[in-house]
């Protein structure tokens, strides 16, 4: 398993050219397919076994990049009949560069992280401003997204500003665990259709 608490950084934000980005997306595009979400109805009988609303998608394979960073990606919703963006979020680590090359990249994208709340905690506020980023674009656009949380399978820990690991429970179980600080930015989405 990776470990993103390791100081052995092999890529980082600034030496992504824009067209590894471009094919990250492209990549989540083609390899996702189309995601597909289903939820039925609130008042649906027995003879109206249908599943509405039935909502197509693209599954973005994961990238810590801001969706600011595709702004066609909109207009190719629009185009496909698209209304699902599936998010793999993963923590601001060091499998995405340092947390100073992190920063920089929020600064260079002029992305303020002054977020009370999260004010002495650098990797919680960017975790906090990709919700609240993801949930604006997807609000702009109609759009709904889905979190998808399955990079606690393969990365072995995550530790926060605070010490808590998001990934590593202390009875040996692994999975991602969001701190209350984000579960209260992810409850005040309207957006997001779950995790």
């Amino acid at each position: 398993m990776y470990n993103d608490n390791e100081e052995d950084y092999s890529m980082s934000i600034q030496t992504t050219p824009l067209l590894g980005r471009f094919s990250q997306l492209l990549i989540g595009l083609l390899c996702g397919v189309m995601a597909v979400s289903a939820v039925m109805g609130e008042s649906v009988t027995e003879a109206e076994e249908k599943v509405w609303p039935l909502r197509f998608g693209v599954d973005d394979a994961g990238g810590p990049f801001s969706v600011r960073d595709f702004p066609w990606a909109a207009e190719m919703f629009s185009e496909l009949g698209f209304d699902l963006w599936v998010s793999h979020f993963l923590p601001p680590a060091g499998r995405w560069g340092t947390q100073e090359q992190l920063l920089r990249y929020h600064e260079e994208q002029g992305i303020d992280l002054n977020i009370p709340g999260f004010e002495d905690t650098p990797r919680m506020a960017m975790a906090a401003h990709y919700i609240r980023d993801m949930e604006a674009f997807c609000q702009e656009h109609g759009l709904h997204w889905i979190i998808n949380l399955e990079s606690a399978n393969w990365i072995e820990s995550f530790l926060d500003d605070k010490g808590r690991d998001w990934f590593r429970r202390d009875d040996g179980r692994q999975y991602f665990k969001f701190p209350p600080e984000l579960i209260a930015e992810l409850a005040d989405t309207e957006n997001l259709l779950g995790l």
